[in-house]
C-alpha cells in the first residue's frame, strides 16, 4: 500500500499551520507585548475648546493638539504641553490611541507626551 501521498499531504498541512502561527504569534507580539516606539512630531501646539459650527459635519475633536505641515494635526495628552500653546514645539512620545471628532469623524492619532522641545521658525 502506498504511504506517500498521505505522509506528504500532513506534512505540506503541518508546514502551512506553522507558517500561520509563527505569523499570528508575531504579530500578537508587537501588538500586544512590545512598547510601542517613540514618535517626533514638529510644529505649532494649538488648543481647541469648543466647537465653532455644531450643524457641520466633520468637526474635528476638542483639545492640545500640534498642526505642522507633514500631518494635519495630532492631537497630544500630557502635563508639559500647557505653557507651549501657540509656539512652535518639538514633541516626543508615545501613540497611545486615534481622537474622533462628536460625529467619530475625523479622528487623528493621539500622542502621549514625553518630552516637549521649544523651537524658533
Amino acid at each position: 500500500m502506498n504511504r506517500t501521498a498521505p505522509l506528504f499531504l500532513t506534512a505540506a498541512l503541518s508546514f502551512i499551520a506553522g507558517l500561520l502561527s509563527y505569523a499570528a504569534g508575531s504579530w500578537w507580539l508587537r501588538t500586544s507585548l512590545l512598547p510601542p516606539g517613540t514618535i517626533t512630531v514638529r510644529g505649532v501646539l494649538k488648543f481647541q475648546a469648543q466647537i465653532d459650527d455644531l450643524s457641520t459635519s466633520g468637526n474635528p475633536p476638542n483639545g492640545y493638539f500640534v498642526e505642522s505641515n507633514a500631518i494635519e494635526r495630532f492631537y497630544v495628552e500630557g502635563d508639559l504641553i500647557e505653557p507651549y500653546v501657540g509656539s512652535s514645539v518639538f514633541i516626543q512620545g508615545e501613540v497611545l490611541s486615534t481622537l474622533c471628532g462628536p460625529d467619530t469623524f475625523p479622528c487623528y492619532p493621539k500622542l502621549h507626551v514625553k518630552s516637549v522641545t521649544q523651537v524658533s521658525e
